[in-house]
């Protein structure tokens, strides 16, 4: 049974991500391995937090040992490393250090640029946004194997619901909320430029409240 934590829907008008024709458009990439099964992210999403924690003058490599995880991770950013020690190093300094909204902070820092290489090279040939979404949901879990995006349609909008799966009793899966969101974006963004869409995040079986956007520019 898949279990979901989290879910973050993106509405976006269906006149901004087709083609005049409406043309679907699905580029294929080779050696595409899925590893749903195995909790790993990429290094490149634990740096954003990192950068926030060292701007506070915070020596971050012996709390990394502490939780196994190497400290030689700015030259790495593809390396893979495990979500769970991974999660239990940012709920710690953020509990140490009073950090207040650290995943919200840690977003700020990402970029388009922080994507995998070979999608950047790959959607590169995408001929509209919606075909950049499409390959992007084929290969999200090269990001990250807990993360899931779909498409669905709704009335004259498509959602993207982005949902974090196989991780049902992992507390703090709410850091990389913002992270999920703030790639969407960029994505919208490169392929459209400035327009307007709606966020909605809903955290399943969460009593935190996470804020709602609508009109982002």
């Amino acid at each position: 049974m898949v279990i979901v934590m989290l879910k973050a829907t993106i509405i976006l008008m269906k006149d901004l991500i087709f083609s005049p024709n409406r043309q679907n458009h699905r580029p294929t990439a080779r050696g595409e391995r899925e590893m749903h099964s195995i909790m790993l992210a990429r290094i490149a999403y634990l740096l954003p937090f990192i950068k926030i924690i060292r701007r506070i003058g915070v020596s971050v490599d012996h709390e990394l040992y502490r939780e196994k995880l190497p400290n030689m991770l700015d030259d790495q950013p593809d390396a893979y490393i495990p979500v769970i020690q991974a999660v239990s190093f940012l709920r710690r300094m953020e509990h140490k250090e009073g950090i207040e909204d650290l995943g919200f902070l840690a977003s700020q820092e990402v970029s388009y640029a922080d994507l995998r290489s070979d999608f950047i090279a790959v959607s590169r040939s995408a001929p509209t946004l919606y075909a950049r979404l499409q390959l992007f949901e084929k290969l999200v879990s090269r990001e990250n194997t807990c993360c899931q995006v779909s498409m669905i349609a709704d009335a004259g909008d498509i959602r993207m619901v982005v949902n974090l799966v196989n991780c049902p009793n992992l507390r703090g899966l709410h850091y990389s909320e913002w992270i999920q969101i703030i790639i969407l974006i960029e994505i919208v963004r490169k392929t459209a430029g400035t327009c307007s869409f709606s966020v909605n995040i809903n955290a399943a079986k969460s009593h935190r409240f996470w804020p709602k956007f609508s009109r982002l520019a």
